[in-house]
């Protein structure tokens, strides 16, 4: 992961179905990719190698071949919050364009510079901006996910029923998916424990409730990992 964003490469691989937190762009990088939500569905034969997935969005994915993944955070380089909820097909120029960037450059510095041109690309005209409340809100719960949510209400000087419309009024997602996001993160900076260890200390019920929030936001579980996704900057 870099500050605000993330990538994936990958090979043939394929998720159940998931809803995760930020914009999608999914690129097939020799071969068609695919995709299946209730809004759009793309076989490998239609031939598609690029979509983009709004958030919190039901969708399974994969690839023929090899892939690359790009998460945006909305609010974030341009990316809107709101959106009609529609996973599009990338027009074949923008692929083309988006192919010629750098993808090989996935890692440290060079990610986050590949991130922005991405970003560059699909959201020239740049629309990030909520609430100050709830931004405040938002970067306090990725700062102290465990902080109960009657607390931070009152830190951002609302009831905690006026902040949750607020945040899904200017977001699009409910309080609760902010908050549960905000823990996995947590869970993703926790080494060299085992699951529970890593559950308690994220603040999740049990294990068994951060591994159907990782289903939920990235459409596998921890274990299909070879390794778990590395926070290296603030999300």
């Amino acid at each position: 992961m870099v500050s605000r964003g993330a990538l994936h490469l990958s090979t043939a691989e394929r998720t159940s179905a998931h809803a995760h937190y930020a914009w999608k762009l999914h690129l097939g990088l020799d071969a068609p990719i695919w995709l299946d939500s209730p809004e759009l569905k793309l076989p490998p034969s239609a031939g598609v190698r690029g979509v983009l997935v709004p958030p919190n969005v039901s969708h399974s994915t994969g690839a023929v071949g090899t892939s690359l993944a790009v998460f945006i955070a909305p609010g974030s380089r341009g990316a809107p919050w709101r959106d009609d909820g529609r996973p599009r097909i990338l027009a074949a120029r923008v692929v083309d364009r988006l192919l010629s960037l750098p993808l090989s450059a996935s890692e440290g510095p060079q990610g986050a510079d590949l991130v922005e041109l991405c970003a560059e690309e699909l959201f020239p005209c740049g629309s990030g901006l909520v609430d100050s409340r709830v931004e405040f809100c938002l970067q306090r719960l990725h700062a102290h996910p465990g902080q109960g949510l009657g607390s931070l209400a009152a830190s951002t000087g609302l009831t905690l029923d006026h902040l949750s419309r607020l945040v899904s009024r200017e977001t699009g997602l409910v309080l609760r998916r902010h908050v549960l996001w905000s823990k996995l993160l947590r869970a993703l900076t926790l080494r060299g424990g085992n699951l529970a260890s890593v559950a308690q200390g994220a603040g999740f019920a049990d294990h068994a409730h951060l591994t159907r929030t990782f289903r939920a936001f990235l459409g596998r579980a921890p274990s299909d990992f070879a390794s778990p996704p590395e926070i290296i900057a603030p999300w």
